[in-house]
């Protein structure tokens, strides 16, 4: 395995779907009250990393060699907002 600089991403794809279900108030972007939030993010990781150096050009110069590395990725992230019992009503 080579070192991080002789890695090289090419990209994904990342297509993913939303709710924003959190409670609307005139404070809610920095203090929210109620809600959930739901990500569900499926990405298909496409990358080589270094495998090796060959030599195969007509100048005999060193190239590098690249292993496929594509794997397939799910994530799933839920945020649960509640207020506190033990905290008075600010409204």
């Amino acid at each position: 395995m080579g070192s991080p600089q002789n890695t090289y991403f090419i990209g994904t794809i990342c297509p993913d779907m939303t709710l924003d279900n959190v409670a609307r108030s005139v404070t809610s972007e920095i203090n929210p009250s109620a809600g959930r939030h739901l990500q569900l993010k499926y990405s298909l990781e496409l990358n080589k990393f270094f495998k090796d150096f060959a030599t195969n050009n007509d100048y005999n110069t060193p190239q590098e060699v690249y292993s496929d590395y594509n794997y397939h990725r799910i994530e799933f992230n839920w945020h649960e907002i509640s207020r506190h019992a033990w905290l008075p009503n600010m409204r």
